[in-house]
């Protein structure tokens, strides 16, 4: 049985040197099988190319429109392709929905909707891992059911999606992240080329500051400039605010309220832009949309721990609400006010944190403990017994 095409895809062309001279520089391309089309984006700028990827996938084939077809006749790849050109386009985030997208055309886009049972789902879920593999089915649900709410098919077709895997348990203590960050601002480039002994990984250390001292998802931090830009967060500078929300962008159930700037991160911040940035996050004089692989080996360099669990950009979010959880003073934070700041339901704050800080049954404890005024009644343990004097007839607990 011949191997799935592994659909389009990104795949990052490196750059060409010659002797010391860069003849062209690292670029994004999409892999379609032998097919190769560039994207223009250099190697920092993921997002752009992701986007792209997006295009790409949409503008590939008209999918058909015939209303009520059977299953039979309805190939994924057309649901796939609609639900991304009238749900999908527009939105902030098109490039991880297209990523995702084409691992599960990889996968499933030579299938027709009859195919699609939990047999069909298990298979794909054992090709990837527990986390991508729900996000991912979960996207070719609302795929699935967008086409049937748009009346092309009579037929309701099931996605077996995997159970929620367990929350997250890796976080740093604060000799973990201080360690990080002083590997990246340390660290000077070995190999060489133009670049050997240069700090490349400062970047690094400004996302880690950032990331821990607000708990900001990763996307919104390296999404954020220090001027008001239409499509991208803004830093106050002057008022010490950080609007975390692209300007534009519409409010999604991933609420990314603005929040007052620490002092001493605040300061971290103007002498940034007095250096001359102009956004959050820089390499190089240019924004990035990606530092997952850049992070991994200032990771790698700080020698952590590797037995408690991989360290990736996400655990700096994680990091930030569990340290928040372990010193709240209720009389200065409680769990609303720490859940408006992450951006977090109450529900998903207490299902994945509270035991962070269990401070919150302190009074229970008192209770259990605290003896009633009338003695008569104290656990119920003198009826049947009788005082003799002083002297108690019923055991003291």
């Amino acid at each position: 049985m011949p191997r799935p095409g592994k659909g389009p895809r990104l795949y990052l062309m490196p750059a060409k040197y010659v002797g010391e001279t860069l003849r062209r520089r690292a670029t994004w391309v999409i892999q379609d099988g032998g097919y190769r089309l560039s994207t223009g984006c250099g190697e920092a700028d993921r997002r752009g190319a992701e986007n792209a990827l997006a295009e790409y996938i949409i503008e590939k084939h008209e999918p058909p429109r015939a209303r009520a077809r059977h299953p039979d006749a309805i190939a994924i790849a057309d649901i796939v392709n609609l639900w991304l050109q009238q749900v999908i386009t527009g939105k902030p985030n098109t490039g991880d929905y297209a990523r995702r997208a084409a691992n599960l055309l990889a996968f499933f886009g030579t299938d027709t909707l009859a195919d699609i049972n939990g047999d069909r789902c298990r298979d794909y879920a054992r090709t990837r891992t527990a986390a991508a593999a729900r996000r991912e089915l979960e996207d070719l649900r609302a795929a699935i059911n967008h086409h049937h709410k748009e009346g092309y098919t009579d037929s309701v077709v099931r996605v077996v999606v995997p159970p929620r895997p367990a929350a997250r348990e890796r976080w740093l203590t604060r000799s973990e992240a201080a360690k990080i960050i002083w590997s990246a601002w340390r660290y000077r480039e070995k190999q060489g080329g133009p670049k050997a002994g240069q700090a490349t990984r400062k970047h690094i250390a400004r996302f880690l500051l950032v990331a821990l001292k607000t708990g900001t998802r990763t996307s919104a931090i390296l999404g954020t400039s220090f001027k008001q830009i239409e499509g991208r967060g803004f830093v106050d500078l002057d008022r010490g605010v950080f609007h975390r929300r692209a300007l534009g962008a519409v409010e999604t159930k991933k609420r990314q309220p603005p929040v007052p700037v620490d002092t001493a991160l605040l300061a971290h911040m103007r002498r940034w832009r007095a250096n001359g940035q102009t956004h959050l996050i820089e390499y190089q004089g240019r924004s990035i949309s990606e530092i997952k692989g850049a992070l991994r080996r200032a990771v790698k360099d700080a020698k952590l721990d590797a037995s408690k669990g991989p360290v990736t950009p996400h655990t700096m979010r994680h990091t930030a609400i569990t340290w928040a959880m372990q010193n709240a003073n209720p009389e200065e934070a409680t769990a609303w006010n720490i859940a408006g700041y992450f951006g977090l339901t109450l529900e998903e704050l207490e299902r994945t944190y509270a035991h962070h800080n269990p401070s919150h049954f302190a009074g229970t404890i008192a209770a259990i403990n605290r003896r009633p005024a009338n003695k008569s009644t104290e656990l119920g343990l003198q009826k049947g017994y009788k005082n003799s004097g002083t002297k108690r007839k019923y055991p003291q607990v």
